[in-house]
């Protein structure tokens, strides 16, 4: 089944580290108006650079042209009754400010002879999940708009921002902000929902922070599929999102959902496992695909004016032979490397199988079935690439996409117009997808005709976004810089990285050591922690974490302190500090003026404390020594998790310590870094191994005899990552035995120890705990 996941990315290892981001903007309130024309020099953030260069990824190039005239090229306008002709197109300001055969070009104007080209719109690609390492191959393909299905709020946040976008250029960034799903959930990044007051809750705090649409996984309780429609509609938001499992494909499309991802939407409900039938089941090959395959199905889309991005290669790529020595490897991070080399791990016996490739154009030939079956009942489409899944390039998979439409029989003018201005209507991206004055100047030059061979799409002769010229030139050496930056970061992610000790704390040193959190092949983080027994019967465990730099975010540090006393949380202190941005350009600011700005960057400190007194946990926040505001809580947590999936040691260290089972309380942070309570599931193994789960996953816990967490390995959404020792720097016990573990594990019977911790639902809690919040 094709899972368009929200992308999880190691932008910040924790919560902590985001939220400072989140606290002091490093852009300008408010997302810039469409269109806005970007400045004449580079943005203030490329000004300065030289000390930084080697971390920002990939590095500009320099100013770009803003003002030109492309000249006697075949121009597709897309607008309605205009066919394609001979024409000059001339872009002032980051927007189209005139079209015309023999037009007249203010003096100065820059000409770029297209003689014997054709000029295109930008390509839309109408389904990814975005991260900013793949600007550069976005750009190079031709796709200047990207619609993102959302993943970390704060992140999208930062990344919309011209800052952010024109440094590359990078594609105008659509974007669902975040995703709603059920528990547990696809992905890690999920907003989960079990009510419809949390559904209105969400729905409307995604709106307040400027999401563009609304998405739902699949996970999410087909019952509540209604109220998202309504909230999300009060406010002018479109639904979009993969069926329920569950759901009834006219159930979700009478409620109001504005389009579905994938033609898995289209399948019918499995009597025996009430979910989406698989495609081998339907139609088998046997009988052959009937001529109304489908067909009612598309008729229920296109009756409540439902559109749908089909992804049709879903088949064809996982029925493909893959190798690490792939050309397009050089251009993809550890991260990517490692996940796409995994999925192929998995299905490598099956694809190299005796009749896998029969079976998968089988499947193929359904899914093309069902494309032209909502063709045929005037549903809208929009071509999607679900990049960056295993082996679906940034960039080029769209290509691969729009041209198995034509493949399929439709037209290549009309494949043309859904990846440009049919997508534009159907997403509402005012502006975009055509060439018509006032329009934003997204345009491609092409060496041949689009309309009789999309080929010629793929490897544009220029391309211009949001007014902003690259050349082949321009586009080639943007290409090798990325792939020389991706190499860099390669080797570093192998190199040990020096960590100091957190903050000196008196007392006797029972433990001490260093390690690090990893999902796949890429490092999240580093962290040097210490464990204090001090005069006063408390114990002390601190850690100092380090994030390296990733693309274009800085690395971050944090001190964090859980103190304990008989095994049980007393306090809390947590201490982020990170380069701002200072303030941002005031309206009319000029470039200069911003990079002044820029080259004094401001230290912003963000300080959380709790403490455990009077039956309450009251927790106080100050940025750079100001009150953010100070809250309770009538409960005692037991620990503080920073991160469902790469949590900070001192979790896995405070855990060890709690004496209990069953159903508990953690403290776990908002994107503000406001409090909030966690429930979770503590279960413990006959071998030793201490299990937590909560409603977004949970959390394998291992330890040495002297209490050292030799691996925690947190699991959601089908991920899992891993925190572990350094080889080269052991954990240490002073000879005094350590931090011993307080709970004992249950006797061994029948059966037990076979958990491996990352099951989806809660687990039976055993043991004589106390209930949650009394303090033990």
């Amino acid at each position: 089944m094709y899972v368009a996941e929200p992308p999880f990315r190691p932008f910040a290892a924790t919560l902590a580290l985001t939220a400072l981001a989140a606290l002091v903007p490093l852009a300008a309130a408010g997302r810039a108006q469409e269109g806005d024309p970007p400045p004449d020099a580079p943005p203030a953030s490329e000004q300065g650079q030289e000390d930084g260069a080697e971390q920002e990824l990939p590095v500009a190039l320099g100013p770009l042209p803003t003002s030109f005239a492309l000249v006697g090229g075949v121009v597709h306008t897309m607008v309605d009754g205009s066919e394609p002709h001979v024409a000059t197109v001339l872009v002032t300001g980051g927007r189209i400010d005139a079209i015309g055969e023999d037009l007249a070009l203010p003096l100065g104007t820059e000409r770029v002879d297209c003689t014997g080209k054709h000029v295109v719109p930008g390509l839309i690609d109408g389904m990814v999940s975005y991260d900013p390492e793949h600007d550069v191959l976005y750009t190079n393909s031709g796709i200047t708009t990207v619609r993102d299905m959302g993943g970390d709020p704060d992140i999208i946040a930062q990344l919309v921002e011209p800052r952010f976008r024109d440094r590359v250029p990078g594609p105008f960034l659509f974007s669902a902000y975040g995703v709603i799903d059920g528990a547990p959930p696809v992905s890690p990044a999920s907003i989960v929902v079990a009510n419809e007051a949390q559904v209105e809750q969400f729905v409307r705090l995604l709106d307040k922070i400027g999401a563009d649409f609304i998405c739902v996984m699949p996970r999410i309780a087909p019952g509540l599929m209604p109220k998202v429609d309504e909230v999300a509609k009060s406010l002018g938001l479109d639904v979009w999102g993969m069926l329920p499992f569950g759901a009834k494909l006219e159930d979700c499309a009478a409620a109001g959902q504005r389009g579905f991802l994938g033609l898995d939407a289209l399948l019918p409900l499995d009597p025996e496992t009430g979910r989406s039938m698989s495609w081998e089941k339907v139609y088998p090959s046997i009988l052959g695909i009937p001529d109304n395959a489908f067909e009612a199905q598309a008729k229920i889309l296109a009756d409540n004016g439902v559109a749908m991005v089909p992804v049709v290669g879903e088949a064809r790529r996982r029925a493909r032979v893959h190798s690490e020595d792939a050309p397009e490897f050089d251009l993809l991070g550890s991260f990517y490397q490692a996940q796409w080399l995994a999925d192929w791990a998995s299905r490598r016996s099956t694809v190299t199988a005796e009749g896998f490739a029969k079976k998968s154009e089988q499947v193929h030939a359904k899914r093309v079935a069902a494309l032209l079956a909502l063709r045929r009942a005037g549903v809208e489409l929009v071509p999607g690439s679900g990049a960056p899944l295993g082996w679906v390039m940034p960039g080029t998979s769209l290509h691969d996409e729009i041209e198995l439409w034509a493949e399929a029989g439709i037209p290549a003018s009309e494949v043309l117009r859904a990846a440009t201005a049919g997508a534009a209507d159907v997403l509402g991206l005012e502006g975009r997808g055509r060439i018509a004055v006032g329009a934003v100047a997204d345009l491609l030059v092409v060496d041949g005709d689009p309309d009789e061979d999309l080929a010629v799409l793929r490897h544009p002769n220029s391309v211009v976004v949001r007014g902003m010229r690259l050349d082949r030139t321009d586009l080639d050496e943007r290409v090798q810089l990325l792939a020389a930056e991706l190499a860099r970061v390669r080797a570093d992610n192998t190199r040990p990285i020096a960590v100091a000790p957190p903050e000196h704390v008196d007392g006797a040193l029972v433990l001490a050591g260093l390690v690090e959190t990893r999902y796949l092949d890429e490092r999240l983080s580093v962290e040097r922690f210490e464990v204090v027994q001090r005069e006063d019967g408390s114990t002390a465990v601190s850690s100092r974490l380090f994030q390296p730099p990733h693309a274009d975010f800085p690395g971050g540090e944090m001190l964090i302190s859980q103190v304990l006393r008989d095994g049980l949380l007393e306090s809390i202190v947590i201490r982020i500090e990170r380069e701002g941005a200072g303030p941002p350009p005031a309206a009319g600011e000029s470039a200069e003026g911003a990079a002044v700005e820029a080259a004094a960057p401001t230290k912003d400190v963000l300080v959380v404390r709790g403490l455990w007194a009077n039956q309450r946990f009251n927790v106080s926040r100050k940025l750079n020594g100001d009150e953010l505001g100070v809250q309770n809580m009538a409960v005692r947590p037991v620990c503080v998790t920073l991160d469902f999936l790469a949590d900070t040691v001192t979790c896995p260290l405070v855990l060890g310590q709690f004496p209990f089972t069953g159903e508990r309380v953690a403290l776990t942070f908002g994107d503000m870094m406001e409090p909030a309570t966690l429930p979770i599931e503590i279960t413990d193994l006959p071998d030793g191994r201490r299990i937590v789960r909560h409603n977004h996953g949970g959390a394998s816990f291992q330890y040495a005899k002297n209490g050292a967490p030799i691996a925690s390995v947190y699991a959601s959404g089908g991920r899992n990552t891993l925190m572990a020792p350094r080889t080269d720097d052991p954990i240490r016990d002073f000879g005094g035995g350590g931090f011993p573990v307080r709970f004992t594990p249950p006797a061994p019977t029948d059966g037990d120890g076979s958990d491996d911790g990352g099951g989806d639902g809660p687990v039976d809690g055993g043991g004589d705990a106390p209930p949650a919040g009394d303090g033990g």
